[in-house]
């Protein structure tokens, strides 16, 4: 299996390949779910557009951190990446919210974003500077792959009601027990 690195998104570099996505991946079944799930309330245009919002214009209060992560393999490449937020960081119970993580199609399916969800939960402290003690993200139900992803990582999936998604939710682990 090949390793990843998850490292602070280069907004120069790595940002201007995500935006080539939107041709290099034209007409990929994959790709165009991600891109309709996404951009489906178009608020947005494009994936790179979804990184620059979250990153240079949103501001963030001072009970949250919110980062992109570039997902890179043992080559370097960018294979894919995360939007996450840890908030309620002034409470006892900080949550972390996986709003986004992306996998580039040609990278799917070599596990991936299993590693990904596998190292955020196992120590999200060097990556966020805090301990939450619950993770969990949406998916639209029809997004299979991901909900097979989620439920593999030990994720519960919780129906919305009359929505078409799913809340995964997790417990994290209490890292000062896990250190013992």
């Amino acid at each position: 299996m090949n390793e990843i690195r998850i490292v602070p998104m280069d907004m120069d570099s790595d940002l201007k390949e995500i935006s080539s996505w939107d041709k290099k991946y034209k007409g990929n079944p994959a790709y165009e779910s991600i891109i309709h799930f996404i951009l489906e309330d178009n608020q947005y245009y494009s994936l790179a557009e979804v990184i620059h919002v979250n990153n240079v214009i949103y501001q963030i209060g001072e009970d949250e951190t919110k980062h992109t992560f570039s997902v890179k393999n043992n080559e370097d490449e960018l294979v894919g990446f995360v939007l996450a937020t840890v908030a309620d960081l002034n409470t006892c119970d900080p949550f972390m919210f996986l709003q986004y993580l992306v996998i580039a199609p040609e990278h799917q399916n070599k596990g991936y974003g299993k590693q990904v969800l596998g190292e955020l939960l196992k120590n999200p402290i060097p990556y966020f500077n805090a301990k939450p003690t619950e993770a969990f993200a949406y998916i639209h139900n029809d997004n299979f792959h991901s909900m097979k992803t989620f439920l593999d990582m030990g994720f519960d999936l919780k129906g919305m009601g009359n929505s078409c998604m799913y809340r995964a939710i997790k417990q994290m682990p209490n890292l000062e027990l896990d250190k013992e």
